[in-house]
């Protein structure tokens, strides 16, 4: 092995627990520690480059190119199972990446799968449920469906024996094979193990042998499939851990962000913080966001979480401002994809903007007029989807992601605009392409949204907001997604009618 030269050493000195292992430079990880399927603790994660590493960066891009194409399913994997590893490696690492996740889903987590057989198994699982995705929906593509549980139980069986081997001390990528779960499972079950995963990577956050890299990317992953529980079902049971912020950010907002990057880690983070808030709240005085109390549909005069949500005001304005800044201070230079991530981002800030001030608008459940006043807002928001959606380049009309980009937003902007102009654009931009992320999908995101629209305009010549009054609107929506059943439990409060005031409580199935 060549010496290596003075003032080229990359690696930190950093003692190794256990055997000590003598490094061997190897980037980016040591191919000694992997060999033995040891954590390399010698790297830090932001890797950064020496004045003499920045000279033959050429030579590292082409190097780590090489190791690309070095890493590959065990030589005893089946035909079927070093396919949906290629298709893993060519479609659906880009497809999970979004602005952030690069270096996770095409490099660190390919890095894992040559030496754990249960991240293989996971992500060659993801891969197979992605193929049938593509050619046509989960639900009417089957054709991979035996094969991807089995490689998913298998990825459980592997990570299970690995514990079992560490004397029960798991590692970070044991709980990867769950995200396979969340997209194929019945999502209750989904949510309560979600709440379980978060825990148990929270008492990891302090052990040296522990990849904090991966470690954060999987708690974030989590906690986003736990705020699209609560969005989509109404699931109220969040984990009590605290999130944390990305090691790389400052500890406050700052005057400019340094990336689009940072400016979508401070997003996602303070709305963490927020959601947690509430339920810390909820939790602690018994009260639910269910009827009468929903945030989002306004709040008594006196109810602190009005508080709650000016203070996040507040705090969304100062991200506002450092975002503008970042965006004003490099126009024209950004990437495609960071200008895709500009225009979701500032989707995102303006429904957050409409949530935040509701919660402090001193209103009744069953008074859904106020809406009509952010028409305005949901327009733009309309305009960024659609501009966002036409920088996109799918093939076949479909995108497979676990961030959530447009579904979210624009189902509640749905539900919630009576205007028809701008109603009808957020269906047509739901069935353009059939679209998940994470646990929403566009195809059953538009068949609660257009029953919702029959019920209140039920044959009513609707040409503005004014044209649905306030009896024939709906509220306190719920929906209950049942996969097995090919079932969505549909339950809303209404008035009883145009001369009758009395609210009545209604559910219905929709099947498909």
């Amino acid at each position: 092995m060549p010496r290596v030269k003075p003032g080229e050493r990359q690696r930190a000195y950093r003692p190794k627990t256990l055997r000590r292992i003598k490094c061997d430079e190897g980037k980016p990880f040591c191919n000694n520690c992997t060999s033995v399927n040891r954590q390399c603790l010698g790297y830090s994660h932001s890797d950064s480059l020496s004045g003499s590493s920045r000279k033959n960066q050429v030579h590292s891009t082409t190097s780590v190119a090489r190791l690309d194409r070095d890493i590959s399913p065990a030589l005893n994997s089946t035909d079927a199972e070093q396919r949906a590893f290629e298709y893993y490696r060519s479609r659906t690492s880009s497809h999970l990446a979004g602005i952030q996740d690069q270096e996770i889903w095409e490099r660190l987590i390919l890095q894992r799968a040559r030496v754990d057989p249960g991240v293989r198994h996971a992500i060659i699982a993801l891969a197979s449920f992605h193929e049938d995705f593509e050619r046509g929906g989960f639900e009417r593509v089957k054709s991979n469906e035996v094969f991807g549980l089995k490689q998913y139980n298998l990825a459980i069986k592997e990570q299970i024996n690995l514990v079992t081997n560490r004397n029960g001390r798991a590692e970070p990528e044991a709980y990867l094979p769950c995200i396979v779960f969340m997209l194929r499972s019945n999502f209750t079950s989904a949510a309560l193990l979600t709440k379980k995963v978060i825990g148990l990577l929270h008492s990891l956050r302090e052990s040296n042998q522990t990849s904090k890299m991966l470690l954060e990317f999987l708690e974030r992953r989590f906690r986003q499939i736990e705020l699209q529980s609560r969005e989509m079902f109404g699931y109220k049971d969040y984990s009590p851990a605290s999130p944390v912020p990305h090691t790389e950010t400052p500890a406050s907002i700052p005057e400019v962000f340094s990336s689009v990057a940072e400016a979508q880690a401070f997003m996602d983070y303070y709305g963490q913080l927020y959601r947690m808030a509430l339920h810390a709240y909820e939790a602690a005085t018994g009260v639910t966001q269910s009827k009468n109390t929903t945030v989002d549909e306004g709040l008594s005069e006196h109810d602190p979480r009005r508080g709650f949500a000016q203070t996040y005001i507040s705090v969304l304005n100062r991200w506002t401002k450092a975002f503008d800044a970042l965006v004003d201070s490099r126009a024209g230079s950004f990437t495609e994809a960071e200008m895709r991530t500009i225009s979701i981002l500032r989707m995102h800030q303006r429904h957050n903007q409409i949530s935040l001030e509701v919660s402090t608008r001193h209103t009744s459940p069953d008074d859904q007029m106020f809406w009509d006043d952010y028409c305005p807002v949901y327009d733009q928001i309309i305009n960024l989807t659609e501009e966002f959606m036409a920088s996109q380049s799918r093939e076949n009309n479909t995108s497979f992601s676990l961030d959530q980009f447009t579904i979210g937003p624009i189902f509640e902007l749905a539900r919630r605009c009576r205007d028809p102009r701008i109603r009808r654009k957020a269906l047509k931009i739901l069935r353009a392409c059939h679209i998940r992320e994470g646990m929403w999908d566009s195809e059953l995101a538009v068949l609660v949204i257009e029953r919702i629209i029959a019920i209140e305009e039920d044959g009513a010549i609707v040409q503005s907001c004014q044209d649905v009054p306030s009896w024939r609107r709906i509220f306190n929506i719920q929906h209950v997604l049942d996969m097995e059943a090919r079932t969505i439990v549909l339950k809303y409060d209404r008035k009883a009618s145009a001369t009758r005031s009395v609210t009545v409580q209604m559910q219905e199935v929709i099947s498909w």
